[in-house]
């Protein structure tokens, strides 16, 4: 019988508070900054393909959101108004059920302009002690 070593994988999730609906990766990463890096590149082509671009996004700490998702970004349609649109990670414990993708589909373009964000919401992840979703 083999035995399964449980890991610590992360999920990129978008929430449309305009649908009340999360949009999110059927992939999970090995890592925190590729997690970031493919929600915000979904995030970039979902606000051109629902919204012709009018989420505004707003770079902020990182937060744990009601459900124990981390928020990275949150976003909204008029600057007016609170937030309705997040980008989230979820994270979750994987004994190797979960399609896991070493890398993000993010186009190399789209990597560079996102991964400086990535990578210090990654740290902040890392750092932050919070339960795991299972």
């Amino acid at each position: 019988m083999a035995s399964h070593q449980t890991t610590i994988v992360y999920r990129p999730l978008v929430y449309d508070g305009q649908l009340k609906t999360y949009i999110g990766s059927p992939n999970a990463y090995h890592t925190s900054v590729e997690a970031i890096i493919e929600a915000l590149n979904f995030a970039e082509l979902y606000n051109e393909d629902m919204y012709d671009g009018a989420i505004l996004w707003e770079d902020s700490e990182v937060t744990r959101a009601p459900n124990n998702n981390l928020r990275v970004l949150s976003g909204t349609l008029n600057n007016n108004n609170p937030p309705t649109f997040f980008i989230e990670i979820k994270q979750l414990l994987d004994n190797g059920t979960i399609q896991v993708s070493e890398k993000s589909r993010a186009k190399p373009v789209a990597r560079e302009r996102n991964e400086a964000l990535a990578m210090r919401a990654g740290e902040e992840i890392d750092l932050m002690d919070y339960p795991v979703n299972e």
